[in-house]
């Protein structure tokens, strides 16, 4: 199968990851949500290897689908951040300014996911919005610290 277009292979992409996850973890798959449980929950018995494998079946490389699956295709799966950018906020500011951006935005996902038992925060979006965040109190990062500037 030769899926170059980018349209081509992103439209194929779920369908791919769907068999390939069901035939890695041998059981049915009902659908997509299920399939992205079974991956991100049964840890090396279907990653080891998973994105060389869809890259030989797909003829992409395995770099472009991983960052694909972990940047657009998943995201769906996850709650969006639009309603919690407040609480969020609040948590950088009562965060220790010694930490580092991941252990910050670590704390925050766990702390969200705690308050929040039915949802689910997607690390990368998180990790944008702290980075590039806004308003009264703006935190910027350098070189993995954080600096806070009050406007």
């Amino acid at each position: 199968m030769k899926l170059n277009n980018t349209c081509q292979w992103q439209s194929d992409f779920e369908r791919q990851f769907i068999k390939l996850v069901k035939q890695r973890a041998v059981t049915d798959i009902h659908d997509a949500t299920h399939a992205f449980s079974l991956f991100e929950s049964d840890g090396e018995n279907i990653k080891s290897s998973f994105w060389i494998e869809m890259s030989t079946i797909m003829n992409i490389s395995h770099k472009k689908l991983h960052d694909y699956y972990h940047n657009t295709w998943s995201k769906r799966f996850y709650t969006e951040i639009g309603g919690y950018k407040v609480e969020i906020t609040n948590m950088i500011d009562l965060s220790n300014n010694q930490d580092s951006v991941k252990d910050i935005v670590k704390n925050v996902v766990s702390q969200l996911e705690r308050r929040h038992k039915n949802c689910r925060f997607h690390y990368n979006t998180v990790y944008q919005f702290v980075n590039y965040s806004g308003g009264p109190s703006k935190c910027f990062f350098e070189l993995g610290r954080r600096m806070k500037f009050i406007i």
